[in-house]
């Protein structure tokens, strides 16, 4: 009961709901990887749980506002998501 209780308050709190913050945290996570490591897109899209890199694309500029295939150049900011620790 408890469990359900925090899931349905969870959206009142995060302003959020848990399915749209456990994805704006994957590609977050996606989107520190990319920085810091030379893993492919490809092979982030399908960690993440993206069937295609078009479709991880897609999602990941909506979010960060830029490409994945961007965020490695130099200078480029992205939009960060506060992690609810």
């Amino acid at each position: 009961m408890l469990l359900y209780i925090g899931f349905v308050g969870f959206p009142f709190i995060t302003g959020i709901s848990l399915s749209e913050y456990i994805r704006r945290r994957r590609l977050t996570l996606a989107a520190f990887e990319l920085q810091i490591t030379d893993t492919r897109v490809i092979d982030l899209a399908m960690k993440y749980g993206y069937r295609t890199p078009e479709a991880f694309a897609r999602v990941f500029k909506n979010l960060h506002g830029i490409m994945p295939i961007s965020v490695r150049d130099k200078g480029v900011s992205l939009r960060r998501f506060i992690i609810i620790c």
